[in-house]
C-alpha cells in the first residue's frame, strides 16, 4: 500500500552499519556533456593504471574506494553497502533471523548468555543468564569474536547446532543439541505501565513489523487500564517510511491529515502521506520523548504529532535527518542508497540539518549533531524568520532549520561519575553480580510490584559487587562507591539486571525507568497533553 522507502541515520560511528537511511536527492541525475566528459576522464585514469601501475591492482578495494569517494561528495546519507553488510541490514529490516535465540556478550573471552529470548529454542531448553558457551560443535569458543559467534549459531531453520555449556554451581559440563528456528528481532523495545494509568512504549527502530508491534503493545497496555501514553523514540535512528506513517495514522483521528511530504528534483520523487482517519488510538493523550539520537522516521512521527497539535514532544532536539533515500541493488550483491528527495513535516518544516561537502563535511555533520541550537536567539532574530512555522490548529510556534525542537526541553540525568559507571557497564559487572545473586536467591521472583517498591540493594550486596569488580580488574577508589549519585546508579543497574533475569526485558526497563529523569519529568505535562487529545 505504501512505498518502501528507507529512513534513518548513522548517529555515532558504531551505528553507521546498523542504521537505516531516508534521503533526498540534491545532485543532478540527468546525463550532461559535463557528465560524459568527467566519466570519460575517470575511465582514462583506470585504463592507464591498469596498463602501467607497478603492481597488480586490487580492483575490489580501489573501486569500492572510488564509489565511496564519489558518494561522499553528495550528502552524508548517500552510501554504498557491501554484500556482507547488506545481508545484515536486510535482516534487521525483516525483523527476524534463524538461530537459537540468545542475547549474549563476549566476557573474559568466552560467550556469556545474557538472556534467552522467550519462545525460542534456547529458552525452551533452559539456557540461563550467566551460562558460558565454551564449545560450539566440539570446538573451543575461547577468544571468539561476536561476528564468528553469529556465523556459528545462526543457520537454516530446522538445522542443528551442538553447544557445550559451563554453568556455575554445576560440576559437569552441559551438552545441548539445538534445532534452529526463526527468531524475532523486536523493534518495540519495552512495554509497561508506569502507574495505574500511564503506559510506556519504546521503539528502537522502524522495521517491517514495527507498526504491528506498536499496535499490539498499546492494546496490551489499554487492557491493563492505560489512559495516557508515553512513546519513547530516544535513540531511535529511523527505518522504514511506511512504518512511521502507519504509527502516526494510528494516533490521528481525522482523515486526510498531512503526516509528511517529500520533494525531489526528478519526476516521481514528490509524494504526500496523509491519514486515513479514525485512528485506533486517536483519543489517547500522548507524549513523545526524543533526543539527539532520534532521527528520520522518528522525526516524522514526532514532527507530525507536534505540527497537528495531537500531543506534546518532550526531551532534547532530535538529530535533524530529513533526506529520503532509495536503495538500488548492484550486480555483485552490494547496494547503493541514493538521496532522492527531502521530507517536510505538515507545517512545512525541513528536518534536515545543513551539511558541508566532502569527507570533512560528513565528519563535521556528525560531530555537530550534539551541539545545542540557540532557539532563544532564533526567536529574537529577524534573520531567522524563515525558521518560524505554526502548528495547524493552535498556531503554536515551531522551529525549522534542523531536527524537531521539543515543546518542553528536559535534560538527561548527568549526575554521578559516568566514566566510572561506564567501566562497570562495559565489563558487565552489574549483570555478573545479578546472575550470581538470582541463582542463589530465587525467592525474590514472583511479585514484581513488591520487588520494584520494596527490594533494596544493601551495603552487603554492594560489598559483594565490589569484590566482583576487583576480580574483573576494574580500577576504582572507595570514594567511587561512597558517592551518593554513583551508588544510586549502581543500585539501579544491579536491580534492573535482576528484573531481566527474574522476569523479562519489560521489567528490566521498568526498573531502569526509576532513574530516568527525562521520562519521569515528562509525566507532569499530561494535563496539557490531555487537552490536546480532546481538542481535535
Amino acid at each position: 500500500m505504501f512505498k518502501k522507502i528507507i529512513f534513518g541515520l548513522p548517529i555515532l560511528m558504531g551505528l553507521m552499519v546498523g542504521s537505516f537511511y531516508l534521503g533526498t536527492g540534491v545532485q543532478q541525475g540527468i546525463a550532461t556533456d559535463d557528465f560524459f566528459q568527467q566519466f570519460g576522464k575517470f575511465k582514462e585514469v583506470v585504463q592507464r593504471a591498469n596498463a602501467f601501475y607497478v603492481e597488480p591492482i586490487n580492483w575490489d578495494k580501489t573501486m569500492e574506494g572510488a564509489i565511496n569517494g564519489f558518494l561522499e561528495e553528495l550528502d552524508p546519507h548517500s552510501v554504498y553497502i557491501d554484500p556482507k553488510k547488506l545481508e545484515k541490514v536486510t535482516e534487521d529490516f525483516k525483523g527476524e533471523f534463524s538461530g537459537i535465540g540468545i542475547q549474549f556478550d563476549i566476557i573474559d573471552k568466552y560467550i556469556k548468555v545474557i538472556t534467552a529470548i522467550p519462545g525460542t529454542p534456547a529458552y525452551d531448553l533452559g539456557l540461563a543468564p550467566g551460562d558460558l558457551i565454551v564449545e560450539i560443535e566440539k570446538k573451543s569458543t575461547y577468544g571468539i569474536d561476536t561476528d564468528e559467534v553469529v556465523k556459528k549459531l545462526r543457520g537454516p531453520v530446522g538445522s542443528m547446532v551442538n553447544i557445550t555449556v559451563q554453568r556455575e554451581g554445576e560440576d559437569e559440563l552441559l551438552y545441548y543439541d539445538i534445532r534452529r528456528a526463526k527468531i524475532p528481532l523486536y523493534s518495540v523495545e519495552a512495554t509497561f505501565m508506569m502507574d495505574s494509568k500511564i503506559g510506556y512504549v519504546a521503539i528502537n527502530r522502524f522495521a517491517e513489523k514495527t507498526a504491528e508491534e506498536f499496535e499490539q503493545a498499546v492494546d496490551k497496555l489499554l487492557a491493563q487500564g492505560m489512559k495516557e501514553l508515553v512513546l519513547d523514540l530516544r535513540g531511535n535512528p529511523g527505518g522504514l517510511l511506511d512504518q512511521s506513517f502507519k504509527i502516526s495514522d494510528l494516533l490521528l483521528k481525522k482523515s486526510n491529515e498531512m503526516i509528511v511530504y517529500t520533494k525531489g528534483r526528478v519526476e516521481g520523487s514528490d509524494s504526500e502521506y496523509r491519514s486515513e482517519g479514525n485512528g485506533k488510538f486517536g483519543n489517547l493523550p500522548i507524549i513523545i520523548l526524543i533526543n539527539r539520537g532520534s532521527a528520520s522516521a522518528s522525526e516524522i512521527v514526532s514532527g507530525a504529532i507536534q505540527d497537528l497539535d495531537r500531543g506534546l514532544v518532550v526531551g532534547k532536539d532530535s538529530f535533524g535527518k530529513g533526506l529520503v533515500q532509495k536503495q538500488y541493488p548492484l550486480s555483485d550483491g552490494s547496494a547503493v542508497r541514493i538521496t532522492t528527495a527531502r521530507y517536510y513535516t505538515p507545517s512545512g518544516r525541513l528536518i534536515q540539518r545543513p551539511y558541508g561537502e566532502g569527507a570533512q563535511g560528513k565528519i563535521d555533520y556528525y560531530k555537530n549533531a550534539y551541539k545545542d541550537r540557540n532557539f532563544e536567539a532564533i526567536k529574537d532574530s529577524l534573520d531567522d524568520a524563515h525558521l518560524y512555522f505554526e502548528t495547524k490548529y493552535l498556531k503554536r510556534k515551531v522551529y525549522g532549520g534542523g531536527g524537531v525542537h521539543p515543546d518542553y526541553e528536559v535534560e538527561a540525568d548527568t549526575s554521578g561519575d559516568f566514566k566510572f559507571i561506564g567501566k562497570l557497564i562495559t565489563k558487565r559487572i552489574p549483570f555478573e553480580y545479578a546472575a550470581k545473586f538470582c541463582r542463589e536467591n530465587p525467592q525474590h521472583k514472583g511479585d514484581f510490584e513488591k520487588f520494584l517498591n520494596s527490594f533494596e540493594i544493601s551495603s552487603k550486596m554492594i560489598g559483594e559487587f565490589k569484590q566482583i569488580a576487583r576480580e574483573k580488574e576494574i580500577k576504582f577508589e572507595e570514594k567511587d562507591f561512597t558517592d551518593a549519585d554513583n551508588l544510586k546508579w549502581v543500585s539501579n543497574l544491579i536491580k534492573s539486571e535482576m528484573a531481566l533475569i527474574y522476569w523479562d526485558r519489560d521489567h528490566y526497563y521498568r526498573v531502569r525507568a526509576e532513574r530516568d529523569k527525562q521520562l519521569n519529568e515528562c509525566l507532569k505535562y499530561f494535563t496539557e497533553a490531555k487537552q490536546f487529545a480532546n481538542s481535535k
